[in-house]
């Protein structure tokens, strides 16, 4: 839980530091780290855990392979991010990456349990996925974390995205051609 407060921090600190000072990488298309891909990645190391658990009865390699299907569950969740457009490929990356380092660490310090359960807990949880709402309400952390990026650096507006890319078209704009001159031929 320790990793994950530092990885959360860590998350909503560059975030901070987009929205409130446009500390960013435009060449990457970069505002901060996904946290939906950071908890993604985080859950990682909990669907691996959990899903390992209820299959503590089939074989080892079965084990093994529910392990796995934590690991594609991040990873779907981290391309939806970028498939809706709601962060870069970068963010997302960055943002598995970070999650991905307490995924580790969680996954070193634990070893899934050997004929666990019987057929019940795993049809509690198939119950508890079907049943479960498939639309949740708006998340209002963004918003919260723009107040705070706001009222910490004392701007009025939060930088954004299209602002950073505009800066940076306009940069690029303002460079110095590279590319070679034609030159004409002769007039016969």
């Amino acid at each position: 839980m320790a990793l994950l407060a530092v990885a959360a921090l860590v998350t909503t600190a560059s975030k901070v530091a987009f929205i409130g000072w446009g500390i960013g990488w435009p060449e990457l298309n970069f505002t901060g780290i996904s946290g939906h891909a950071m908890f993604a990645s985080f859950a990682s190391a909990v669907y691996p855990l959990l899903l390992g658990t209820l299959a503590s009865n089939a074989p080892r390699w079965g084990q093994h392979l529910a392990v796995v299907a934590g690991y594609a569950l991040a990873l779907l969740i981290a391309d939806s991010r970028v498939v809706v457009g709601a962060h870069s490929v970068s963010e997302v990356l960055v943002g598995l990456l970070v999650g991905g380092a307490v995924s580790v660490a969680a996954l070193a310090s634990s070893r899934l349990p050997r004929a666990l359960n019987g057929p019940v807990i795993p049809a509690v949880v198939a119950l508890w996925l079907t049943l479960m709402p498939v639309h949740a309400a708006a998340s209002r952390t963004h918003s919260v974390v723009t107040r705070v990026s706001l009222l910490i650096s004392g701007r009025q507006t939060p930088y954004t995205r299209s602002a950073m890319l505009r800066e940076l078209r306009r940069r690029q704009g303002a460079a110095p051609a590279c590319a070679p001159q034609s030159i004409a031929p002769p007039e016969a």
